[in-house]
């Protein structure tokens, strides 16, 4: 046998050293390529400089709803009213082979508009004043094999809030605005329940922030009305591989940057916000004074009813109440 050198001893080495970092690094890729395989395939993998800004957002987010979700999960582990109301909230687009999946509080009604364009029931959404929620179809209208063929060849897209800033809004909107039964169904019982010396005669028409933030701690999920459920059981990430999610907060952009992904630009465009939401907005002074009448127990304990929501879409959990005003009343749209 030849004597080896100590020269080449050193060589050696040097080549199983390089030979191990080689098997590691092949190894890691391999374990980060199987991470996003839930990323959907009209997504690029690996984003490059000619790479769009939306593509590269859609795919980060993707990344951590699988992180967060694990392998996606089968809709068959759903109870039947999981799924039906999953169902219920998926708009069918036949024409363009689109699904969406409505939020209430996170610019459903402008989506709404958008759909019934594509349609064919409007030619622009100026035209459209007033949405009629419940003239579209429905996932839940299609049989079995018709509903797995949607979602397995459609297009999905859903868009979120920040979920605080929904749960404001949809307590704004349905106790102080002109949504009687609504005040009749929750409000009137909220203001029994949690006021100190309420009304004999309670209309629900001023319920505050705090005795809704009461309400919906002491409240399963499974029993909230839609507009304030959480998106996870409102449409089903975990189980539902959504091609394009959005958020409100960057809301034209997003939606002009879908619209045009999915090659509808020359059909519709995203209309621009009502005006006769202006008259219904709340001062920051008014939210503020607002957000100070929550407990801060009740806060901690509604957050964590919607710890999945920030985590899945990207919005830190906020610590206490002034926290949250600091980065989202005073000033919007950060932290995000």
């Amino acid at each position: 046998m030849a004597h080896i050198t100590m020269s080449q001893r050193s060589r050696l080495g040097r080549y199983l050293v390089l030979v191990v970092v080689v098997i590691i690094v092949l190894y890691f890729l391999h374990s980060n390529s199987s991470n996003v395989k839930d990323v959907p395939a009209d997504l690029p993998k690996v984003a490059t400089e000619r790479t769009p800004q939306y593509l590269v957002q859609q795919r980060e987010r993707n990344k951590t709803i699988h992180e967060i979700c694990g392998p996606k999960r089968p809709l068959t582990t759903l109870t039947t009213t999981q799924m039906m109301f999953l169902l219920k909230h998926i708009i069918v687009d036949d024409n363009h082979q689109l699904l969406y999946c409505y939020v209430p509080k996170a610019a459903c009604a402008n989506w709404k508009r958008v759909m019934q364009v594509l349609s064919g029931r409007y030619a622009r959404v100026e035209d459209i004043h007033k949405v009629d929620h419940t003239d579209f179809k429905f996932l839940s209208g299609y049989s079995p094999e018709e509903i797995e063929y949607r979602l397995n060849n459609y297009f999905k897209f859903m868009f979120v809030r920040h979920p605080l800033d929904r749960l404001f809004s949809g307590w704004h909107n349905k106790f102080h605005e002109n949504f009687i039964d609504m005040q009749k169904k929750y409000g009137i019982p909220i203001v029994k329940k949690f006021r100190d010396n309420p009304p004999v005669d309670p209309k629900g028409d001023d319920v505050t922030l705090g005795e809704f933030f009461k309400y919906l701690a002491g409240t399963a999920t499974t029993q909230f009305n839609e507009h304030w459920m959480p998106y996870t059981e409102l449409c089903q990430p975990c189980h539902v591989d959504y091609n394009f999610i959005g958020i409100y907060e960057d809301l034209e952009n997003e939606a002009t940057a879908m619209i045009k992904h999915v090659g509808l630009s020359d059909k519709v465009t995203y209309p621009a916000r009502q005006r006769y939401y202006d008259k219904n907005t709340v001062a920051d002074e008014a939210k503020i004074d607002e957000w100070h009448k929550v407990p801060p127990e009740t806060f901690q304990d509604v957050v964590k009813k919607y710890a999945t929501d920030f985590g899945l879409f990207g919005y830190p959990l906020p610590e206490n109440v002034d926290d949250y005003i600091t980065d989202h009343v005073r000033s919007p749209n950060q932290g995000l």
